[in-house]
């Protein structure tokens, strides 16, 4: 991200997927609003920008992204932001942390479910986190979403694996997992749980010899990332 495009996204103001913050100090608040992004659409926290779109800045070090990275690592499930530094004086920079819509809601920051309304950001209804929950639970239990029990990211194509991240990447359909390792790549794509890859990795990245034939000629997985369609038969 440039300044320039510092600029366009802050001239347009704060809603649901854009929120400012003066400095990192507030990086607790911040996190919220990155929870709430996770359990909706996605969106950007800009540190280093007044609510009246004031471009500040402010100076940042290591320490600095590493106390905004250790909050977002309180986030349950874990999500893995982009987080970018933009220069916008000789001395002074904004922090831009990214998300895409989470693929594991609903998420959780220091115990606490958060969601978007409108430009804030508000706790979330116990009826409201229930019903999510529920939802990802069902999805679960589906058939592609068990553990492929004895499997281990050995038994996949790992270059297959990074070329769908990749991809995912690119069109902006999956928050980069910030590795290039294949557990942090699969758990990216909702496709690794409890040190173990679920059925759907099996099926769409599996060593062929792995699979058995009958399965292989009846089985079809899709994995969805917008209009990235991985299919695997």
């Amino acid at each position: 991200m440039t300044f320039e495009q510092i600029t366009t996204l802050v001239a347009q103001g704060e809603s649901e997927t854009v929120e400012f913050k003066r400095t990192t100090g507030t990086r607790r608040e911040g996190t919220a609003t990155v929870c709430a992004m996770l359990n909706h659409r996605g969106g950007v926290v800009l540190f280093g920008v007044e609510r009246d779109g004031s471009i500040t800045g402010q100076q940042v070090s290591e320490r600095t992204l590493e106390e905004v990275s250790a909050e977002i690592q309180r986030i349950d499930p874990p999500a893995f932001p982009e987080i970018e530094r933009v220069w916008i004086s000789a001395d002074l920079e904004v922090v831009a942390v990214h998300v895409k819509r989470g693929v594991s809601p609903p998420y959780q920051y220091r115990g606490v479910s958060y969601r978007r309304v409108g430009n804030t950001t508000r706790r979330m209804s116990a009826d409201e986190y229930n019903r999510i929950l529920f939802e990802r639970m069902h999805s679960e239990r589906r058939w592609e979403n068990q553990s492929a029990v004895g499997w281990t990211v050995d038994d996949l194509d790992v270059v297959e694996v990074r070329n769908t991240v990749a991809e995912a990447v690119r069109i902006g359909r999956l928050n980069d997992p910030g590795s290039r390792e294949p557990g942090d790549m699969l758990r990216g794509l909702g496709l690794f749980r409890d040190g173990v890859p679920l059925r759907a990795a099996a099926v769409l990245f599996g060593d062929t010899e792995r699979l058995d034939s009958k399965c292989r000629n009846v089985c079809c997985v899709w994995l969805v990332f917008g209009d990235l369609i991985v299919q695997s038969s």
